[in-house]
């Protein structure tokens, strides 16, 4: 059996590694070098054929890692990659899909229906995105809201919001959008307040990298060839049709290189968060204010 929290997994771009802007050691000498916060796993996502010579040997070798191998599309069997992995004994291959958002969209109804509960079309299309991403969580997360509403018939929206735990990723939305849209006193105002509330500076910054991390994915996939509305859909979590607007006018103002500036920036922020706790509050607004200068360099 094993059981790993976020903080003990270190996930990495293949692109990045193949590029040797991040490298193999880097990640699993993470504890040795901060101390506080062992990693237990490696975690390589969206590769190709072309990581096998890369990780061939680091994989034999790191014993007292995890290390997971993730692929954005399908390995056909001639792939070298899944061949390796199909035919050593110590080493596993093995096909997982995401369930489509229609797909959990009616195990909800399904759900509610058994619960004498009624959903407008609209929220279950809303929670089909969003637990399509995330469905380990939807069993556990509709009990709570089963719970929550007692014994009304009519699930509401203010009941979703108060009830379903959103993923790291959305949960700093306010602080997001100041930021990416260069409002200095709201995006501090929102910051500081998260810090009220007993969130840790770390913490938020863990939540805008992968915001930012999504926008740059968005940006990838729109290069890629794919419509707006497709690239919202195949990011993780999806972008929700209530945020599309506001995201679509986002990617208007930050290019690729910027994204990747204010990836950097808050990579350095979470560092100093780690080394320098007692001035972490501090550190991480200046870090949020040069982030915010970088839109109009690049």
């Amino acid at each position: 059996n094993l059981s790993l929290s976020s903080e003990q997994i270190s996930t990495v771009e293949a692109s990045k590694l193949l590029s040797k802007e991040i490298l193999l050691n880097d990640l699993s000498g993470t504890a040795s070098l901060w101390g506080d916060d062992e990693k237990k796993a490696i975690w390589i996502q969206n590769a190709t054929d072309r990581i096998l010579p890369l990780v061939k040997d680091y994989v034999a070798d790191a014993s007292a890692l995890f290390v997971v191998i993730t692929t954005e599309k399908y390995l056909k069997p001639a792939s070298k990659l899944r061949k390796h992995f199909e035919t050593e004994s110590d080493l596993l291959s093995m096909g997982c899909f995401a369930p489509t958002p229609q797909e959990v969209s009616a195990k909800i109804q399904e759900h509610l229906q058994k619960e004498g509960k009624q959903l407008e079309s609209r929220l279950l299309q809303h929670l089909g995105i969003l637990f399509s991403s995330n469905a380990s969580m939807l069993e556990t997360e509709m009990e709570k809201l089963i719970t929550y509403v007692g014994n009304r018939t009519t699930i509401e929206e203010s009941d979703i919001k108060a009830c379903i735990a959103l993923p790291t990723s959305v949960a700093y939305d306010d602080l997001f959008l100041s930021l990416l849209n260069k409002n200095p006193q709201k995006a501090i105002d929102a910051f500081r307040e998260h810090i009220k509330d007993g969130t840790a500076s770390i913490g938020i910054i863990r939540g805008l990298l992968a915001q930012v991390r999504r926008l740059y994915a968005l940006k990838k996939f729109q290069k890629e060839g794919k419509t707006f509305d497709a690239a919202a859909m195949s990011v993780s979590p999806p972008v929700f049709y209530n945020q599309k607007e506001t995201i679509r006018q986002i990617l208007t103002h930050w290019s690729a290189s910027a994204l990747q500036k204010l990836m950097l920036i808050l990579e350095e922020s979470e560092i100093q968060s780690k080394t320098s706790s007692s001035l972490a509050d501090i550190l991480t607004e200046r870090s949020l204010i040069r982030g915010m200068h970088i839109r109009e360099r690049h």
